[in-house]
């Protein structure tokens, strides 16, 4: 919403190259997450998940959260993907202009 927010990010799990995983602690909320990757025909398929527990009254907004997360996950990955290119050796590298 604009406003900027104190947060912890703790690294809870690391297998490279198969996991990353942490938990982020707010005053808000905490948040867990975990991006899991494995090789794929055309290079790399990554999924995530992740769970988002509000504090306070926020937690009656919960399931709006919820939907709205999922949204904006959905939307940055996509972007992400679209920023990156296979390159001739199957690893992937930053498009010009990209993030």
């Amino acid at each position: 919403m604009g406003r900027t927010a104190e947060m912890l990010i703790d690294c809870t799990g690391y297998d490279r190259p198969r996991l990353l995983a942490s938990t982020t602690t707010m005053r808000q909320a905490d948040i867990s997450y975990t991006l899991t990757f494995e090789p794929a025909a055309a290079g790399t398929r990554m999924h995530w998940s992740g769970q988002v527990r509000p504090k306070g009254a926020l937690r009656l907004l919960g399931p709006a959260i919820t939907r709205l997360g999922t949204r904006q996950e959905q939307r940055i990955w996509a972007s992400l993907k679209g920023t990156w290119k296979p390159a001739a050796t199957g690893t992937a590298k930053a498009a010009p202009g990209g993030r």
